[in-house]
């Protein structure tokens, strides 16, 4: 038995056969979310998009042969908690789309006293 490589490399007399190993890359993009309560505390909430692609690693050196695209994720829409007598501000922060370019991002939420008569 022999085997000839695609790279030219000749395997005589061998009962290994080589595979190609193929890994799982993941990437976390995150989205924190600080809420300024109007009683003075904070709150924070992460929200977290897992994003994929496979490598194909060479089965003789290790080395990466091809990557595969990442994947696409979303963070999920968040609305403000409500707190009697105040207005937040944003009220709602919107469902976002994250790909391989999206960088780690903070938004603040903050509460304005409603006017009383």
């Amino acid at each position: 038995y022999s085997h000839t490589y695609a790279n030219g490399q000749v395997v005589k007399d061998s009962r290994k056969v080589y595979v190609d190993d193929v890994k799982q890359e993941n990437k976390k993009i995150t989205r924190t979310i600080i809420v300024h309560t109007p009683n003075g505390t904070d709150q924070t909430v992460i929200q977290t998009a897992t994003l994929t692609r496979e490598s194909i690693l060479d089965a003789t050196t290790g080395e990466i042969k091809s990557l595969g695209k990442w994947s696409t994720a979303k963070w999920e829409t968040y609305l403000a908690p409500k707190f009697k007598g105040y207005t937040p501000s944003p009220a709602q922060i919107d469902e976002t789309a994250v790909n391989k370019d999206t960088q780690d991002t903070t938004v603040e939420i903050s509460y304005t006293a409603n006017e009383t008569s």
